[in-house]
């Protein structure tokens, strides 16, 4: 494994090259996954800015890392939200990118979110986790991205680590979700549990949502 550094983007400070660099990575990276194609009503040029509208959201007021080569090239990144906030949640986190996201979105795309995407997805996920509605206090992994060249280097479970270890220390449960079999395998590897998965309707193709958790006490 070639070096890496994890970093943490500091708080409501991500340069606009680097927001730049990682939403770039987010849409290549899910161009093909029907998920974010759904969620973005049918447009993959909007991946983008849907990925940027996460970016700043969490910068602001989540947890941002990333990782870097040894020639200081982005190889990875992840966003998280900790207990107690959820992504998209205040005007301030939307300002920064959701709204124009949204704006950008074709009508049937708005339907989607409104119809299915914010009904079913929390429901399902608090099903899983043994919840009677989405609430805030866990953990959520949004996104964790790795560059084709940097995969099976062990560039994402260093990536999750500082989280890992900070829920792991405060006995905070960790929780995502993922829309692909490769990745749900990936997360397995990781240590995480597989807790339920479905398949999600959508105009585009339907998709399937997998939810993983992981126990506290675990650092492994």
């Amino acid at each position: 494994m070639s070096p890496i550094t994890i970093q943490r983007v500091q708080h409501n400070h991500p340069s606009e090259s680097l927001v730049d660099a990682c939403a770039n990575l987010f849409a290549m990276l899910m161009k093909d996954n029907t998920a974010p194609l759904s969620l973005c009503g049918g447009e993959a040029s909007l991946i983008y800015y849907l990925a940027r509208g996460m970016i700043l959201a969490c910068a602001l007021d989540g947890e941002y890392y990333i990782a870097l080569n040894e020639e200081n090239d982005l190889a990875g990144f992840c966003l998280w939200m900790p207990p107690g906030k959820v992504i998209f949640s205040t005007e301030e986190q939307r300002l920064l990118g959701f709204d124009d996201f949204m704006a950008r979105l074709p009508e049937v795309g708005k339907d989607y979110y409104r119809t299915t995407y914010f009904v079913e997805f929390p429901k399902f996920v608090a099903k899983c986790l043994g919840k009677t509605d989405w609430n805030d206090d866990f953990w959520w992994l949004h996104t964790l991205m790795v560059r084709p060249e940097s995969q099976r280097q062990g560039v994402g479970r260093a990536l999750l680590q500082p989280v890992r270890e900070k829920a792991a220390q405060a006995v905070e449960p960790i929780a995502l979700s993922t829309t692909s079999q490769q990745n749900a395998s990936i997360y397995t590897s990781l240590g995480l549990h597989l807790l339920d998965s479905r398949i999600m309707p959508s105009p585009w193709g339907d998709w399937p949502l997998y939810v993983f958790a992981l126990d506290p006490r675990s650092r492994d």
